[in-house]
Formats: structure tokens, sequence, C-alpha cells
């Protein structure tokens, strides 16, 4: 009789335990959707009041008509395969010919895995303009890409900064850490050019 109460007193502690526990995750949980929402209505008025303006003074040189409306300094980023480890299967065979001489016979096949990681290829000043993004990098290799050759941007928004992503027609996707503004800025300006945007608000 004994037991059967002490199994009981425990199955009734645990069970209050485990409400107490879903109850404070509960309040975890909508407390993290305050500040989700609280987030999304500030970058909703941004999109609302931010205008984009000309920036006069820049150190590049422009095409003819082309003007210049963002000026930030970011890195580009790519998915690159980089190796992890090299190991390597040896399938073998001895054969022992006595007198503490041995030879040994098979198969020695490198195995190198490989896996994708967004890597950094350079640090420099994006320039976004009315006819492409130019990327004036630091080691001094200088890109541009033309409005007409990006297919689609998407934006990341987190709680502190934000992602764009260009994807192009060819080659591989470019990734570029933000700030907020900057990147509704970008956005509204990619609009203007008739390219498809997503955004996309991201729990961290």
């Amino acid at each position: 009789m004994t037991v059967i109460i002490l199994i009981l007193i425990f199955v009734i502690i645990g069970k209050f335990a485990m409400n107490e526990d879903n109850k404070r995750r509960y309040e975890q949980l909508k407390e993290l959707e305050k500040k989700e929402d609280v987030i999304i209505s500030n970058i909703t008025k941004l999109y609302e009041h931010t205008k984009l303006s000309l920036i006069e003074d820049i150190d590049v040189k422009l095409q003819k008509d082309e003007d210049c409306f963002i000026k930030i300094e970011s890195d580009w980023l790519e998915y690159r395969k980089t190796r992890t480890s090299i190991t390597y299967g040896h399938a073998k065979y001895r054969i022992n010919f006595g007198h503490g001489f041995s030879y040994t016979i098979g198969n020695l096949r490198p195995l190198n895995p490989t896996t994708d990681t967004l890597t950094e290829i350079s640090t420099g000043i994006f320039y976004y303009t009315n006819k492409r993004i130019f990327f004036n990098s630091d080691v001094g290799s200088n890109k541009s890409i033309k409005w007409t050759k990006i297919m689609k941007i998407d934006f990341s928004y987190f709680s502190d900064y934000a992602q764009m992503v260009i994807i192009k027609d060819t080659g591989k996707d470019i990734y570029i850490p933000l700030d907020i503004n900057n990147a509704v800025s970008i956005d509204i300006l990619t609009q203007t050019q008739g390219i498809p945007t997503s955004r996309t608000f991201v729990r961290n």
C-alpha cells in the first residue's frame, strides 16, 4: 500500500513539474512573438518612410546617365566547397616471407570529403545605382552586376541585422550582410528596377 501511495505522489509531482515547464515555455514563446511583432512593425514603418536620394560625392566613375543612390561597406560572400579532412581506405592482404620480412598488397583509395561553406570572398564598398551594383574591393578587384543579369533578390531580416542574397542568371549566388536600414533602402531600389524580391523574418 505504501509503495502505491509513493508512486501516486511521484506521478502527481511529475505532472505538476511538466505543467510548470510547459507554462514557462509558453510564456517564453509569447514574449518572443511580441518581440518579433515589434521588429516587423519597425521594418514596415521603414518601408513606408524611407526615401532614396542621389549620392553626389562618390569615388568611382559612373556611366552615362547613371545615378548612385546607395553606398555601403560590406562583405561579399559565396558558398564554396571546402575540404574537411583527408582519410584513406586501405584494403590489404599481408604475405609473410619469414625472417621478419613481409609484403602488403591492396587498393589505396583517397577519400576527399567536402562541404559547402559560406565563405568571405572580399570586403569593400558596394554602390547601388540605377543601372547596376558595383563592388569596389579592398584588394583592388572590382566587380559589376547589371540589374538585367539579376533574377531575384532575397532579403532575410533578423532582430538586429539583415542579409540579402543576389540570385543571378549565371554564376554563384552572392550573400551580403547589411544593417536593416540599408537592406530596406536596397529593397526599395530593387523594386524600381522590376527585380522580383522576397522578404523573410527570421527568429534568432
